[in-house]
């Protein structure tokens, strides 16, 4: 198909002007945001840091388009995170975190869990990290909660509904500079974190992923099937 005949989607898929040079491209323009993405299909192990005492993430062999899994010792959690790859949050630029992850088992209640960008935090669940925009679950609830935190205090949350065991789901949050409005994300539910935060952590954020043993003390999987995050340019 030429690129003159591209169907245009209003809202959506493509972040270029109709007028623009590269406007019939069929993906958003790179150029517009500091981004990355990864399917896992390959883990390249410099680039993330595994911490705990469980077992360090790696590829799920045979799983459908790349999958990797971090499994949590039967008494704390166990962390994946991003290496040097930090964006700083600013109220001028837009940024968004999305994540396809599932948690296996038998217990939804049984495992905590963190999902998002935070600074440097390799106990995310026994210690929340200073900053970060993340999701969150506590060990003994199913309650999913968004999470904006700055110096060490939840400045906004919000309930995100139920968390199902077993279940691929996307979950995180887009902030859109705009309108100043950060939502964050499950499945196909949205819900509003924040409108016009006075201020975004000052410090680079990563992506960072913990899973926790739970209240039930068995050590607990967490899967990871896609990480994408960036931050506007201009």
């Amino acid at each position: 198909m030429p690129l003159s005949s591209v169907t245009r989607f209003p809202g959506g898929a493509n972040n270029l002007g109709v007028g623009d040079v590269m406007a019939d491209l069929k993906m958003g323009h790179p150029g517009f945001y500091t981004d990355y993405d990864t399917d896992f299909i390959t883990l390249i192990a410099g680039d993330w840091a595994s911490a705990g005492t469980g077992t360090a993430a790696a590829v799920v062999a045979n799983a459908d388009g790349g999958v990797i899994a971090i499994v949590s010792a039967t008494a704390a959690e166990e962390s994946f995170a991003l290496n040097n790859k930090a964006v700083t949050p600013a109220l001028n630029r837009d940024l968004y975190f999305s994540a396809i992850i599932q948690q296996t088992g038998t217990d939804a209640t049984a495992a905590a869990f963190v999902a998002g960008l935070t600074v440097a935090a390799t106990t995310p669940i026994a210690t929340p990290p200073t900053d970060g925009i993340y999701i969150r679950k506590a060990a003994a609830s199913t309650q999913v909660v968004g999470v904006l935190r700055i110096g060490g205090a939840d400045i906004a949350t919000v309930n995100m509904g139920q968390w199902a065991l077993n279940t691929w789901t996307e979950v995180g949050f887009v902030y859109t500079a705009a309108n100043g409005i950060l939502n964050a994300f499950m499945g196909g539910g949205s819900y509003r974190l924040a409108t016009s935060p006075a201020a975004f952590p000052a410090a680079g954020l990563g992506p960072n992923f913990s899973i926790g043993p739970g209240a039930s003390g068995a050590a607990q999987t967490l899967q990871i099937d896609h990480v994408m995050f960036g931050k506007g340019k201009r």
